[in-house]
């Protein structure tokens, strides 16, 4: 048999805020290991491309895209697993084991717990588990109830291993030496350090700065709202796409419109209003949209999924 690609498949709920840590510290390490790597995100999802404004104010579903049948999603897997030797770990509740245990895939851990995801994850992929946690906070933050911790992922692929630990679990939720804080409010005792502040900042502001800050490791832009930024950590990981945000995403266009011009096309993400395209037009950039869950970039390379029956 021809050797097929590894990929560490990592499951969690869309309401768990543990995803925002443990996904990028999963990816990064992937990454080390010479593995690919994707998520899914288990979500109320209505059938319904999402076309504009704040997710937060749409109906229930309606901005977590295609239904798990209609977007074959059971497919998009059985069409990875032909192509990849798959490791999956994450959440018991997950909808894609049934699928995933009748392609007899390795599983490596059903869990919700971070510190037995990353006893799982690095022991399969023969990385040491470092000592160095990175602490993000996946609550609204300042004036402008800033989601800042799907944003802050590019951080995980320094040259520095780390792993990532979501700041309402506390500090015995995981074993490191140091806990390094990112944007962490209020001020938590326990942090070794701290770095960033949201107080008065926009989205807008904050990513520009963000994407400025991870210039030497992006390779593309994904312009998108906190949720589907986490959903699609598998492609921007894999493409290097530093994230973006604003409300309207026309203001963060403008104030990152060096990161834009410079960043490979397409622009990845999905539209807050239809000002987006003309406005990424000027920067000589389109927009490839996406939704919060399947195809996934790891299957993008291999031939395209067989018609619904054949």
């Amino acid at each position: 048999m021809r050797n097929r690609p590894r990929l560490l498949l990592f499951l969690a709920s869309a309401s768990d805020p543990a995803r925002f840590a443990v996904g990028p510290a999963l990816a990064a390490a992937a990454e080390r290991s010479g593995w690919r790597f994707e998520c899914y995100y288990d979500a109320l999802r209505r059938g319904r491309h999402f076309g504009g404004g704040d997710p937060a104010e749409a109906p229930a579903g309606w901005p977590n895209g295609s239904l798990f049948a209609g977007g074959r999603h059971a497919d998009e897997v059985r069409w990875l697993a032909s192509n990849h030797e798959i490791s999956a770990l994450g959440d018991p509740q997950s909808v894609l084991w049934p699928v995933l245990d009748e392609l007899g895939v390795e599983g490596l851990v059903r869990s919700t717990f971070t510190r037995e995801l990353y006893a799982a994850a690095f022991s399969r992929l023969g990385e040491p588990l470092p000592r160095r946690a990175l602490v993000v906070d996946a609550s609204p933050q300042g004036r402008h109830g800033v989601v800042i911790a799907p944003y802050l992922f590019p951080a995980l692929f320094g040259a520095e291993p780390a792993v990532a630990l979501e700041a309402s679990l506390g500090r015995d939720a995981l074993d490191a030496d140091r806990f390094e804080g990112l944007f962490v409010e209020p001020l938590l005792a326990w942090l070794d350090s701290s770095d960033g502040d949201v107080a008065d900042r926009d989205y807008a502001d904050l990513t520009a700065e963000l994407a400025e800050r991870h210039s030497g490791w992006a390779r593309g832009v994904f312009l998108g709202d906190p949720d589907l930024v986490a959903a699609q950590l598998g492609r921007a990981a894999r493409l290097r796409l530093v994230p973006l945000y604003g409300q309207p995403q026309v203001d963060v266009i403008a104030r990152a419109s060096r990161t834009v011009s410079r960043a490979r096309e397409p622009v990845y993400g999905r539209q807050y209003d239809d000002r987006d395209f003309f406005e990424l037009a000027r920067h000589g950039r389109g927009l490839q949209v996406v939704d919060p869950g399947p195809p996934f970039e790891s299957g993008r390379d291999l031939s395209p999924l067989p018609p619904s029956g054949a």
